[in-house]
């Protein structure tokens, strides 16, 4: 009975010096843990890492919780906390969306950092949210006060996102959108017309892009060009956002001369042989004199060059028999 409870005694004081050796051990590597740690913090070996990471994230998320807000008081307590854990696991997606997300109103520059090494870590490239949010931040929330080339790097983030995930047209939006706000930063476009607002700049930008289409589909391009040079977007979709703003243009802005010369060029270029009123830029039909919806005059095609009568294909003209000669 004795030697039962001098074993039990032995047992308890070997458990207690096990636990306290233990328990030092893990207040010295305490800062591996710690959320608040420092960026340059060295991060355990192997893969305990990626635990210590998810341990990190579940108490950011719960001190998330006990905040009022994102505030000037507690922003840069945010930041440390999210690089220690991406310190910790370089490679969590999540971890950069979210976290450049929490501090992109109050500290832009600071998210911009954060979702920039996100969208160039080739183990997030299935993500196109993370140079979107990048591309958004820059251009909405940086200023050129804090960062000169903003709208070219929010281009490139836009460009990035485009080419991981194309299917959503916001995402193509918002790529215009930063190149129109660069060239209307930049004052002028192209032949010497100045930039005449947000909807000229769009336009702008969308004829610009247009051209990279054009310019691949000739023969004569370079393989550089077309690899370097290529339209991210669809032509045709880019001819319907050129129509739709030229059209709200010319009830914005009919007199404005960089105005016209812009949608001028764009209707000779683009739709040249699309039959688009001068005036409202609506399409009209074969044999028409005058636009039926604004009653402007327009260039009359389809119709017989001798006899005028409208033509319905075929070689002559189904009411003089002469070779057709379209006008």
């Amino acid at each position: 009975m004795k030697k039962s409870v001098f074993r039990r005694v032995v047992i308890l004081v070997v458990s207690v010096g096990i636990s306290s050796g233990l328990a030092s051990a893990l207040l010295q590597e305490r800062r591996y843990i710690d959320i608040s740690a420092e960026l340059g913090t060295n991060a355990p070996e192997g893969g305990f890492n990626k635990f210590i990471a998810d341990i990190q994230w579940m108490l950011l998320v719960h001190h998330c919780g006990t905040l009022q807000g994102v505030n000037e008081g507690n922003v840069d307590d945010l930041y440390r906390r999210i690089n220690a854990v991406l310190k910790n696991d370089p490679d969590f997606t999540e971890g950069y969306y979210f976290g450049g997300l929490l501090l992109s109103v109050k500290a832009p520059l600071k998210s911009v950092d954060i979702l920039t090494r996100g969208a160039n870590n080739e183990h997030c490239a299935s993500s196109w949210n993370i140079p979107f949010l990048a591309g958004y931040v820059l251009a909405n929330l940086v200023t050129d006060e804090q960062m000169p080339d903003r709208l070219e790097r929010a281009e490139r983030m836009f460009a990035l996102a485009i080419r991981r995930q194309s299917g959503f047209p916001f995402v193509r939006s918002a790529y215009l959108r930063a190149k129109a706000k660069r060239l209307e930063k930049d004052g002028k476009w192209r032949n010497g017309i100045v930039v005449r607002g947000d909807y000229h700049a769009f336009l702008c930008s969308c004829y610009d892009e247009w051209l990279k289409t054009r310019a691949m589909q000739t023969t004569h391009a370079t393989p550089a060009a077309r690899v370097g040079g290529s339209s991210l977007i669809a032509g045709a979709e880019l001819k319907e956002r050129m129509l739709a703003v030229s059209q709200q243009l010319k009830i914005e802005m009919p007199r404005n001369k960089d105005v016209r010369r812009t949608i001028n060029m764009v209707v000779e270029k683009v739709f040249a042989n699309e039959h688009l009123c001068p005036e409202c830029l609506l399409p009209y039909g074969p044999g028409d004199k005058y636009c039926s919806h604004c009653g402007h005059s327009v260039k009359m095609y389809g119709v017989c060059s001798y006899c005028g009568a409208l033509l319905h294909g075929g070689d002559y003209c189904p009411k003089c028999g002469r070779p057709v000669k379209v006008k």
